[in-house]
């Protein structure tokens, strides 16, 4: 858990032709775009596994020199040293943020920004569910060419990590600490889990992941510093914070991956604490039927709050005595 690891295989390479719809020929040399998923070219025939690989996990320049070296491009003669050169340094090409602002209105009559970029994103994952975060997609609903997306993002999973981080700022808006560690504590756990419940699909998708970014940054710094101020030692504090990140992404990830459920299979797993634990029989689950009708009433709701509070209470507990 984190405020944290998946793999891109994102490829990049020299062409319009690829992963294009409208089109079904071998780009022609020359031309520049981006193939952002292995799958568009292989389903395409265009490319091979290994010639993929070569361009994901990072192997740059090193993948495309062992490309050509072991005759990779054999069955691609459109695809020269050069386009291999250009692609494989395609990942550091990301435009600076001086120069990134599009010039002219997409189609739409937007100006395209990271912020707009990755609120479209949020949308279309809430929407359509994980799989909708493609840049073609994007792309789309943006009014824009799809490669437009790389003036800001190097990848689908930069822009996941960029959803993830805008999830923790909209848990932090508008906090501020009080003095009263434990209830600042609670507010900061309380208002991570409704910002992620506000959007499940989103959720399964960043709840474990590390941004290492300005909202991510600011809310390890604010709890860092709940903790140091009420007199925790620095080790002990370091450990309070990272069961409680851990603690509070975990019910938020759990409890979003049921709120992602269609809506009669929420249904039907509610329905089962009434129609199978309430009916079992005392003599054979006595203690399932002493609190059977607690049972069915507290497990539609979440557990977060009250094993929040038995945080803050074992923490407390821990507390160095003052005075």
């Amino acid at each position: 858990g984190s405020l944290a690891r998946s793999t891109s295989t994102t490829a990049r390479l020299v062409s319009t032709g690829i992963g294009n719809d409208s089109s079904s020929s071998p780009p022609r040399p020359g031309d520049v775009g981006v193939v952002e998923q292995a799958g568009g070219a292989l389903g395409r025939g265009f490319l091979r596994d290994r010639d993929l690989a070569l361009f994901s996990g990072g192997q740059g320049r090193e993948g495309a020199r062992d490309l050509l070296g072991h005759g990779g491009n054999a069955s691609l003669p459109w695809l020269t040293s050069s386009m291999l050169t250009y692609a494989a340094g395609m990942s550091e090409r990301v435009v600076p943020e001086p120069r990134r602002q599009r010039r002219r209105p997409t189609k739409q009559g937007v100006i395209l920004s990271r912020e707009l970029i990755v609120d479209t994103a949020l949308r279309l994952i809430e929407q359509h569910g994980a799989d909708a975060l493609t840049v073609r997609r994007l792309g789309t609903a943006l009014g824009a060419d799809p490669s437009a997306v790389y003036r800001y993002f190097r990848s689908t999973d930069d822009l996941l990590l960029a959803v993830a981080d805008e999830l923790i700022g909209r848990a932090q808006y508008g906090w501020q600490a009080t003095g009263d560690w434990r209830a600042d504590l609670r507010a900061i756990g309380l208002r991570i889990h409704a910002a992620y419940q506000a959007h499940p699909q989103a959720a399964l998708l960043a709840a474990h992941r590390t941004t290492g970014r300005t909202y991510e940054i600011a809310a390890v710094e604010a709890i860092l510093g709940v903790l140091r101020g009420a007199g925790f030692p620095d080790r002990e504090a370091v450990r309070i914070y990272h069961a409680f990140v851990d603690q509070s992404l975990g019910f938020a990830a759990l409890d979003a991956a049921a709120l992602a459920l269609p809506a009669a299979a929420q249904a039907a797993d509610l329905e089962v604490w009434q129609a199978s634990y309430a009916r079992l029989d005392a003599t054979t689950h006595p203690h399932i039927a002493a609190t059977a009708r607690l049972l069915t009433s507290d497990m539609r709701r979440s557990g977060y709050p009250y094993a929040l509070d038995l945080l803050l209470d074992a923490a407390e507990a821990r507390l160095p005595a003052t005075g």
